[in-house]
């Protein structure tokens, strides 16, 4: 579907700075001055954003977004705002929705930057589609030195019609601070479903997360939720063909860094995919769930003198049905990764739990592995489970300051196999193909993520 031309030209862009010579942010900011119109024009293109249009918000409390009738403070709906915090003890928030910007469709692409020297910034993304295809980006870039920062960030992606159905969620966070805190929530969730009665089905859906915490003293906390439910229904053609997420391509990949000096850290990722295909009355039938390269994926990586803590979680369920079909082929892969390092306290502790099942007519071709890596200054545990529906049920687990181990059980017409093992090091030993190594984690939103906000003027 062709986007609107508002939102194929435009970016939301919320940017708060202090009004005045300069502003401050861990590592150092670049002098900005935004005291004159000047002044803004300067600021506003040494981030590539043309500034003709902008609107700019002077005031104690700035807001922009779709809620502004009987707001207190400087209020706008307009879509590319510049605010500018008059104290510190000031507010910039921004909020991008599906309603921002009037009553056309909703924007699937949200870029929110905002600065400030001890005041508030918060940043809301909520995108929401029913496409059969779409691509769904909302990018947050925020820096503070007392104050916090804020992000609340929702995903959704609901489709039930059409044959082939693709969306692509992704959700990138930079956050710095110094004695202030660093907060971020986010949720996606993608459903598919279809009926369609040609008898070729083919579901794609693809979640990134990218989250990047640091602080001086304060403390970084992060929650991510992440939700994918296919759906494939074919009765009564000759040849039936369903495939779900067999593209090669991660199915939910999240990463989240939290460095802080002495602040305290804490992660949690909820990972869910559940796969449903149903074929009948037909000569031949051919269903695949998953690839060997898919499947879930997190990864984290924690700093601090301060207590860190991380919990994940990981769940998949694949169901092939199949009745009154001549000639039947069906295949399902279900693996996962998690790959976490913690370090600087003894305190620190993380806890993995991963758990897949796969159910499918007998015959079946199934292929599931789990994976799993820890390594602590503290203590960690992780708890591997795979169920296959001819009757395999296996678990594998280990604590203490380092883990290294994995699990994969496959299923086919001369039975069941059944690898567990703990690896040595860093190098993954349960896996016995190549392809099946680690994946790559999702790209950062920005190409200056890696360093302070003073980078924005040579990388924009």
């Amino acid at each position: 579907m062709r986007k609107p031309a508002f939102v194929a030209i435009l970016a939301m862009v919320a940017v708060g700075v202090m009004a005045g010579a300069s502003s401050s942010a861990v590592g150092g900011a670049a002098t900005v001055n935004v005291s004159t119109r000047a002044g803004v024009t300067s600021y506003l293109r040494s981030l590539g954003i043309d500034p003709r249009g902008v609107v700019v918000q002077r005031g104690a409390h700035n807001y922009a977004g779709p809620s502004c009738a009987g707001r207190g403070g400087t209020c706008t709906t307009a879509r590319r705002v510049l605010q500018i915090a008059a104290t510190a003890s000031s507010t910039n928030k921004f909020v991008c929705t599906a309603s921002t910007g009037g009553t056309v469709s909703p924007p699937n692409d949200c870029t929110i930057i905002q600065v400030s020297s001890g005041g508030l910034n918060s940043a809301v993304c909520v995108e929401q589609s029913t496409d059969a295809a779409v691509t769904q980006n909302c990018k947050v870039n925020q820096s503070n030195t007392t104050g916090a920062n804020k992000i609340a960030i929702g995903q959704g992606v609901s489709v039930k019609t059409g044959a082939t159905q693709n969306a692509t969620q992704y959700a990138g966070t930079v956050q710095s601070n110094g004695t202030g805190a660093n907060s971020v929530k986010i949720g996606q969730g993608l459903s598919q479903s279809t009926a369609d009665p040609g008898g070729s089905q083919l579901q794609d859906g693809h979640q990134q997360v990218y989250v990047q915490q640091t602080s001086d003293t304060g403390a970084n906390s992060a929650g991510i939720s992440q939700s994918l439910a296919l759906k494939a229904q074919a009765m009564g053609a000759s040849s039936i063909s369903q495939k779900q997420n067999t593209d090669g391509s991660l199915n939910s990949n999240a990463w989240l860094s939290q460095t802080s000096n002495s602040g305290r850290n804490s992660a949690s990722v909820n990972q869910a995919n559940a796969y449903d295909a149903h074929a009948g009355k037909a000569d031949t039938a051919t269903q695949q769930q998953g690839s060997s390269t898919g499947g879930l994926a997190v990864f984290f990586t924690q700093s601090s003198t301060g207590a860190s803590s991380i919990r994940a979680r990981q769940r998949e369920n694949q169901n092939l049905h199949a009745e009154h079909v001549g000639s039947l082929t069906q295949t399902q892969y279900g693996p996962m990764w998690s790959d976490p390092d913690q370090g600087s306290n003894p305190g620190d502790t993380y806890a993995i739990d991963q758990s897949s099942i796969q159910n499918a007519s007998k015959g079946a071709n199934q292929s599931d592995n789990e994976y799993a890596e820890c390594d602590t200054s503290g203590h960690c545990t992780v708890n591997e489970s795979i169920h296959q529906g001819g009757g395999a049920n296996q678990k594998n687990s280990c604590s203490g300051t380092f883990c290294d181990i994995g699990l994969g059980v496959t299923t086919n017409s001369d039975g069941t196999t059944v690898n567990p093992c703990n690896g040595n090091g860093d190098n993954i030993t349960c896996f016995p193909n190549s392809d099946q190594n680690p994946p790559t984690p999702p790209p950062p939103p920005f190409s200056f993520s890696t360093c302070s906000f003073a980078c924005i003027a040579s990388h924009p």
